[in-house]
């Protein structure tokens, strides 16, 4: 009731996110970022320790424009990863979206990059527990197709060369009267 009444994420009159304090503060470049603040403003943090590493954190940007303006560039190309993951674990997703899933990871070396040299005790430990996935975006690289069809039913998922067995087989089925014949 007292969120609903301060208008933090949407306003009394239309529900809508414009006249609230998210509309205020939301500067975000990307879906992530957005849930990320709508969240930190509805839980707001009460031990004064995590808020002070928070707001270290944020001075760090603040201060750094050329750090906050490479890291703005490198998020760009990056998918809603939350949303790609949700689709793609209850198997809603298809082979687009996996192959955009691939691309957002080949991002995260240059993120990891980006934070080389950050100073507050938040974003230090960010980058030292981030992991840049390079096996996983190198496999999907190199399994999928540069355009995969959006139906999985209808295969040509998969680059030929991937998997020996599997050209075989798609062989055989393609190429069944030559097979025959010889």
């Amino acid at each position: 009731s007292t969120q609903r009444n301060l208008e933090l994420v949407e306003s009394l009159a239309d529900k809508r996110k414009r006249g609230s304090l998210l509309n205020v503060l939301d500067r975000t470049h990307t879906n992530m970022g957005a849930r990320k603040l709508r969240h930190w403003i509805l839980h707001p943090l009460l031990d004064v320790a995590e808020i002070q590493r928070r707001h270290n954190g944020v001075e760090d940007f603040f201060t750094r424009a050329e750090l906050r303006l490479h890291l703005k560039e490198e998020l760009k190309p990056i998918a809603d990863l939350e949303r790609l993951l949700g689709r793609i674990t209850s198997k809603s997703g298809n082979a687009r979206d996996v192959k955009a899933l691939g691309r957002s990871l080949a991002q995260l070396p240059a993120i990891l990059e980006c934070l080389g040299d950050v100073d507050s005790e938040m974003l230090v430990s960010l980058r030292d527990s981030m992991d840049v996935l390079a096996d996983v975006a190198q496999w999907i690289e190199e399994a999928i197709v540069d355009e995969p069809p959006l139906p999985l039913q209808d295969g040509g998922l998969l680059k030929s060369g991937f998997n020996e067995e599997l050209d075989r087989m798609h062989e055989l089925v393609s190429g069944g009267r030559d097979w025959i014949a010889a």
